[in-house]
Order: structure tokens, then C-alpha cells, then sequence
């Protein structure tokens, strides 16, 4: 493998806080029925296309919930450096991979609001390709993203892996040909890198 590419949240970064606050907002709908929702409605605000606070609503309609306008208009953005942390393990994984050659890359689904604040904590400066949703206008439940990736790396799909803590997502990078590895921890993810012989 010549490139490795990670998502950000749930990967390189942990967001219990985030998920949180989340559910708090949400409930009683059941967690896994948020987090899945989540992954789907806020597309269009990580392609910039709408603000956050409107996938929000969206979703509290398809809920039947009502939720207050502070909440609607704070969740993910007044409590997102608060909710985030590194992972230094996923970090020093990566960094190895760096040293031995491999190109490293972000394949993100995120908005302008998180990204300012990842890059004034320095998440993306291990990675040399950073493709950010609302930057390039696609997202992840697309080829079209994974293929830009790879072409930025100077590499071919097949050469390269998907690293996220989302099935849908990883299925989609499969599809574009990149190999994929779906994220349950970083002591998973070293094993499964070195079934295909890159950790």
C-alpha cells in the first residue's frame, strides 16, 4: 500500500463529548437511530451547502421532537472543542506508517466550523492530503470523493486504504477500489493493518 487515508471523527480524534451532548439533544430516540440519521442528514451542511442548525431542525421533524433554538443553534459548534480529544494511539499508528513510506491523507465529512478549530489544534498537520467535504463539495457517501483523494495523493485506489469508524463509508471507498477498514479501535487497527501488510 502506498497511501492511507483516515477519517477524523471517531478515528483520529474521539468524540464521546460530541455524541454527548448529542443524544442528550435527541432523546428518547434510541442512540444507534440518531448516530446512523446523523451520518446521512447532515451531508448537505458538510458540503457546505446548508448550515448545521438546519440539519438539525431536519432531523428533529423526522424525530417529531421540537428542539429549543439555543440548542439548535449550539450543538456540535459552542461545545466542539470541549467534546473533542486526540488519539494519540491512532496518532503514533499513522506516523508509522509515514515513516515507513506511506503516503498519509484525511478523507473528512465536516463543516467550516470544526475545521477551523482541528487546524488550530494541529490534527491535520501529520497528514499530507487533507480532503475536507465542505471544501471540495463531496462527501463520503460518493466515489467522487475517494477518487479526487487518491489523484491528490498521486496514487491509484488500489494502492491505497480507507481507514473510518462508519460501514456505509468504508463500503463506499471499497467501491471506488480503495481497500477499506472499518475503525473499532486503535489495537483493531493495528491488526488489521498488518494483514495487509502495512503496519
Amino acid at each position: 500500500m502506498k497511501a492511507a487515508f483516515f477519517d477524523i471523527g471517531g478515528v483520529v480524534i474521539r468524540d464521546i463529548g460530541l455524541k454527548t451532548s448529542l443524544f442528550r439533544a435527541f432523546h428518547p430516540v434510541p442512540q444507534d437511530v440518531v448516530w446512523d440519521t446523523l451520518n446521512t442528514d447532515v451531508l448537505t451542511a458538510c458540503k457546505g451547502g446548508v448550515p448545521l442548525a438546519d440539519c438539525w431542525r431536519a432531523m428533529a421533524k423526522k424525530f417529531g421532537l421540537t428542539l429549543p433554538e439555543d440548542t439548535i443553534r449550539s450543538l456540535w459548534i459552542d461545545d466542539f472543542r470541549a467534546g473533542i480529544s486526540v488519539d494519540q494511539d491512532v496518532l503514533d499508528i499513522a506516523k508509522a506508517l509515514k515513516a515507513k513510506g506511506c503516503v498519509l491523507g484525511v478523507i473528512s465529512n465536516t463543516i467550516h466550523e470544526h475545521a477551523v478549530i482541528l487546524r488550530e489544534l494541529g490534527v491535520y498537520d501529520p497528514f499530507e492530503h487533507v480532503v475536507l467535504s465542505h471544501e471540495v463539495g463531496m462527501t463520503k457517501d460518493a466515489v467522487d470523493i475517494f477518487e479526487h483523494a487518491v489523484v491528490r495523493a498521486g496514487t491509484k485506489p488500489q494502492e491505497a486504504i480507507f481507514i473510518d469508524d462508519v460501514q456505509t463509508f468504508v463500503d463506499c471507498a471499497k467501491r471506488a477500489g480503495l481497500h477499506g477498514i472499518l475503525f473499532k479501535g486503535a489495537e483493531r487497527l493495528s491488526a488489521d493493518l498488518n494483514v495487509l501488510s502495512m503496519a
